[in-house]
């Protein structure tokens, strides 16, 4: 007995220094909260737009998780060893990722609010005043997108079950959303290079995918059914248990693919320009069918592939020859790259640029079912007409959404990109430098939306939901 509570002891500290964790972040998350009301109150008591909508959902979610983890932590028996190992590495993890989102929160908090006393300055600079508020809407703008992007993909409904405020922060994580917080991550470096943010899209699409593999459908017998296809691809027999995970992983990455660009085109032009270019070493014959036998995302190729598909199927290449020709340009370019691969590599990619064309089109004819709309061709002619035709567009008052906005964007990088394509590089660059940007033009509408279609749809009450019309027919 006495041996017993002598191992326990190790366990028991463990246990002990958990739980003094546990409680530090429930402390730091309640002050954060605290933090981040007062400004919002401050705001939106004076009938003023907020700079962000109170994230009521993340605080809770977060809350909640903390208080399971004191739960796990309480019932740990530091005499059962496996018992006591479980518990104290799910407690470690998890308690860094929620300290690492409160981080994220803390750095949300500070770009919103650092340049609120522009105004205060000793010596005004209206030029430097344009300057701050422009960042300023850039974060909202990217609020308004998210926003927009969860309604086409998770529904309205989805938005009010979970709670969801729209809440974003320029890092360095890369493109990505939290399962717990639900905050949007954006690399700092494209605060100003919002023709990128449409890869949220694929972000957004991944908490719908991970839906849809859980429940009994057609859409997760596809894709159970398609896996076998891929273990084959991959080189895995249907006996090998290991290649299961990432078969399904990739899988998803190829379902959150078509998803973004059903309801967002410009997601496949992000893409192209953000993906990397999977190479072989020299004389590495096979090394692309060794690497993506364990990655967790499929090759740039296939979902090139895969999202042009889409584009194809929804009629927006028929609605844009310019944009029929940069598709084009894109796939003929991986092409012509995978002519410097291997045979074993190259048959590689082939196989599974046909798996992936071929899984999108089978997709694709499911998202109705699922409640997904198209942005489809005749909503991209709306978008063309805006830009072809500005001026009637302003006198219409008609305002395009933040996803017609981003098309919009690209709509002009693709045909400025094809006017310019007889100049060298160096002259194209010294073009696009002097050339005159749409950024603050688009981020104030995007701030429009922000303020009409999110901070006027806020619900009074004990939390600052926003209030979605559902259409329960």
């Amino acid at each position: 007995m006495t041996n017993m509570t002598f191992v326990s002891l190790f366990p028991r500290e463990r246990s002990e220094e958990l739980r003094s964790r546990i409680s530090l972040l429930k402390c730091s998350l309640a002050t954060l909260k605290q933090d981040f009301w007062t400004i919002f109150d401050n705001f939106y008591a004076n009938d003023q737009a907020p700079p962000y909508v109170f994230p009521a959902s993340t605080f809770q979610r977060l809350g909640d998780l903390l208080n399971d983890l004191e739960t796990i932590n309480t019932h740990v028996d530091p005499d059962f060893v496996l018992d006591a190992v479980s518990r104290s590495n799910l407690l470690d993890t998890t308690a860094k990722d929620i300290l690492f989102e409160l981080v994220k929160l803390q750095s949300v908090l500070a770009q919103r609010i650092c340049n609120l006393g522009a105004m205060k300055l000793l010596e005004y600079h209206q030029i430097l005043q344009i300057e701050y508020g422009t960042v300023l809407k850039a974060y909202n703008a990217v609020d308004a997108l998210s926003f927009e992007l969860v309604e086409r993909i998770l529904g309205s409904r989805w938005i009010v079950e979970e709670r969801y405020s729209p809440i974003s922060l320029f890092d360095a994580r890369g493109y990505e959303i939290n399962v717990y917080s639900y905050v949007i991550s954006v690399p700092y470096y494209d605060s100003f290079r919002a023709r990128f943010w449409p890869a949220l899209a694929h972000e957004t699409a991944h908490i719908l995918v991970s839906l849809l593999a859980e429940q009994r459908g057609r859409v997760q017998r596809l894709m159970i059914d398609k896996m076998r296809r891929l273990l084959e691809i991959l080189h895995y027999r249907p006996e090998d248990i290991e290649g299961l995970y990432p078969a399904f992983m990739q899988m998803s990455e190829l379902t959150s693919d078509v998803i973004a660009t059903y309801v967002c085109p410009a997601a496949f032009l992000s893409a192209a320009t953000i993906l990397g270019f999977p190479m072989e070493e020299e004389e590495a014959q096979g090394a692309l069918i060794d690497v993506f036998r364990e990655a967790y995302h499929p090759p740039s190729d296939a979902r090139m592939v895969l999202m042009k598909e889409v584009l194809d199927q929804t009629g927006i290449l028929e609605a844009d020859k310019y944009m029929k020709s940069y598709a084009d340009s894109v796939i003929t370019f991986f092409a012509r790259k995978n002519l410097l691969l291997g045979d074993s590599s190259f048959e590689f990619i082939q196989d599974y640029n046909e798996f992936a064309e071929m899984y999108s089109q089978e997709i694709i004819a499911l998202l109705p079912q699922v409640g997904l709309r198209p942005f489809d061709g005749n909503e991209w002619n709306i978008v063309l007409e805006a830009f072809e035709n500005p001026n009637r567009a302003r006198a219409n008052e008609n305002e395009l959404s933040p996803i017609q906005l981003i098309c919009l964007d690209w709509i002009k990088r693709i045909q400025m990109t094809k006017n310019n394509g007889c100049l060298t590089m160096r002259d194209f660059c010294e073009k696009r430098k002097a050339e005159p940007k749409i950024f603050e033009q688009m981020v104030d509408s995007m701030y429009k939306y922000y303020e009409k279609e999110i901070v006027q749809n806020i619900r009074k009450g004990d939390r600052f939901d926003l209030r979605i019309d559902i259409d329960e027919g």
